[in-house]
C-alpha cells in the first residue's frame, strides 16, 4: 500500500506477488493498485471483498470504494460506503466530503447541506470546496445571502479550478442581489484564475450582453 500511495505501482505488485493473495489485507492492497491503474472493475471487486473480510485498512478500502461507485455513477451504494467511512473514522473528510456529494445526487439536500457546512466550518482539503458546493445549494434555494456567507468564511483555495468555481457561484450570487457589478467582478477573477473554465465565461458573457456590451459578451460567450 505505501508503494503503492507513493505511485511505484512496480514494487507494490512485487510485494503483492510475495503476500497471501485471499488474505483481506493482500485484497485491499490489489484493489487499490488496481484503481491506481485505472482498472476500475477488478479494483472494485478486490475492495469488496477486502471489506466482507473486514481488512485491517478497512477506513481507506471503504473510502476508495465509495469513490469508484461514484465514478460508475451508483451513488446509493457509495453512499453507504462512504456513510460507513465517515462512521469508523469522523476525521475522514473524504470520505465525508463526496457522501455529501451522493447525498446531493440522491436529492437528500438537507443532510447534503448540513455536511457541507460542517465540513467548510474547520481547516482541511475540502473545506473550500464544501463552501462552495454548501453555496450553490443556498442558490438553488433563492438564498443568495447565504450563498455569500458560506464564500466568505472560508480560505481562498490555490487551485485554479477550485479559485474559479468558487467565483462563479459568487457572481451568481451577486447577480441574484441585483448587483451587477459585484458579478461581473467575481466572473473575471474566475476567468483569470483559469482562462479554461467555461461557466465563468458563459455567466460573463451573460452579464456584458444584459449590460449592452454586446461584442465583449459574444466574446465571452
Amino acid at each position: 500500500v505505501a508503494h503503492a500511495l507513493q505511485n511505484d505501482l512496480p514494487a507494490a505488485e512485487e510485494q503483492l506477488a510475495a503476500a497471501d493473495a485471499s488474505s483481506p489485507d493482500s485484497l485491499a492492497a490489489a484493489g487499490i493498485v488496481s484503481s491506481l491503474r485505472g482498472d476500475d472493475a477488478r479494483a472494485s471487486k478486490k475492495l469488496e471483498d477486502a471489506v466482507a473480510g473486514n481488512t485491517s485498512i478497512q477506513n481507506e478500502a471503504l473510502t476508495r470504494l465509495g469513490l469508484l461507485l461514484i465514478e460508475q455513477g451508483n451513488f446509493g451504494e457509495a453512499l453507504a460506503r462512504l456513510g460507513d467511512a465517515a462512521t469508523k473514522d469522523p476525521s475522514n473528510d473524504t470520505a465525508r466530503y463526496f457522501r455529501a456529494l451522493c447525498m446531493d445526487r440522491q436529492r437528500l439536500t438537507a443532510q447534503a447541506l448540513s455536511e457541507y457546512e460542517s465540513i467548510s466550518e474547520k481547516p482541511g482539503p475540502f473545506q473550500s470546496r464544501a463552501a462552495v458546493q454548501a453555496a450553490r445549494l443556498y442558490l438553488a434555494q433563492q438564498n443568495p445571502d447565504r450563498a455569500l456567507q458560506m464564500l466568505g468564511h472560508v480560505p481562498p483555495p490555490t487551485v485554479p479550478s477550485d479559485v474559479a468555481e468558487l467565483e462563479t457561484v459568487r457572481g451568481r450570487a451577486s447577480m441574484m442581489l441585483n448587483d451587477p457589478d459585484g458579478a461581473q467582478v467575481a466572473f473575471r477573477k474566475a476567468t483569470q484564475a483559469d482562462p479554461s473554465y467555461a461557466p465563468a465565461h458563459l455567466d460573463m458573457g451573460l452579464v456584458l450582453i444584459q449590460r449592452q456590451d454586446i461584442s465583449e459578451g459574444l466574446r465571452e460567450l
